[in-house]
């Protein structure tokens, strides 16, 4: 799980914040849950991004680190091995400059990170999965996908001029299920001569529960049941690709992840505030 450093850290400091204490109790209680004792450790790595020297960032992040490996500890007890490591701004998962070579203060942001890992039991005590077709309820419980290198077809396309200028276009792959989750696939082109420092319709969305989503406007819906799904959130971060600046002829290619629907439920429609809809979106 990467947690949001901004959210547990007040800026170049290494001291929990007031705000750490509610995430890192999720962090706690869902270790507690997943996490296997008899294969350690449990992991906690520091991520900064590039402002500052190297040497500076190392330093914040193995503070950083150690500070979240103290608090889970404290918590959880002897029971389980802990490692806390910094790797500075050396494994960015986004641009920390824009292409231009402009700052990007939204890349940096999810640069700046603390990361938990470790083993997943197998077996839980006290947790019955329950598998196999069930028509009376919403969510189901799958294997975990194997990796896919091809994204499939493309089963719809949503095309719509930007306001300010500039186009872009959707391209929607077929979707498929992972575990209880289902990971749609797009491709976000830029079809036009014009750079779009935020592409639309991605930011600003208004809804309370995703609008810190880069993909909290585009909806699933089960044409049955009209069961609206919303993107995952896993504690302060949604599951998904960030969507990028893009100039001409650039695809940015993001995976968000959703609550599955029932086993039953073989297509969706996605709906995408200020573009449209595509139907009969393949679920697999």
């Amino acid at each position: 799980m990467a947690l949001r450093a901004d959210v547990l850290f007040a800026f170049d400091k290494a001291t929990l914040s007031d705000k750490a204490t509610a995430i890192l109790d999720e962090a706690v209680t869902e270790t507690r849950e997943r996490a296997d004792p008899d294969k350690p450790p449990v992991l906690i790595e520091g991520h900064t991004d590039s402002k500052g020297s190297g040497t500076y960032n190392q330093r914040l992040s193995v503070e950083r680190a150690e500070a979240v490996r103290d608090y889970l500890a404290a918590k959880l007890g002897d029971g389980y091995t802990y490692e806390a490591e910094g790797r500075g701004e050396d494994e960015p998962i986004a641009r920390n400059e824009k292409r231009d070579g402009g700052d990007d203060p939204e890349g940096r942001a999810r640069n700046r990170r603390v990361e938990i890992s470790y083993t997943i039991r197998r077996d839980r005590p006290d947790t019955t999965v329950t598998t196999g077709t069930a028509t009376d309820v919403r969510g189901s419980t799958r294997r975990p996908a194997p990796y896919r290198a091809d994204a499939g077809p493309v089963v719809g396309s949503l095309d719509r001029p930007r306001s300010g200028g500039g186009r872009l276009r959707v391209d929607v792959h077929p979707f498929y299920r992972d575990g209880a989750y289902v990971v749609a696939v797009f491709d976000v082109a830029s079809v036009e001569d014009h750079h779009i420092p935020i592409p639309e319709p991605f930011k600003g969305f208004a809804h309370t529960f995703s609008a810190a989503s880069d993909y909290g406007a585009f909806i699933l819906v089960d044409p049955e049941t009209e069961a609206r799904y919303h993107p995952l959130r896993m504690h302060a971060e949604f599951v998904e690709n960030s969507v990028f600046a893009l100039d001409k002829g650039e695809v940015n290619r993001s995976y968000a992840y959703y609550p599955a629907p029932a086993d039953d439920v073989t297509s969706v429609t996605l709906e995408a505030a200020g573009l449209g809809e595509v139907k009969d979106v393949p679920v697999s």
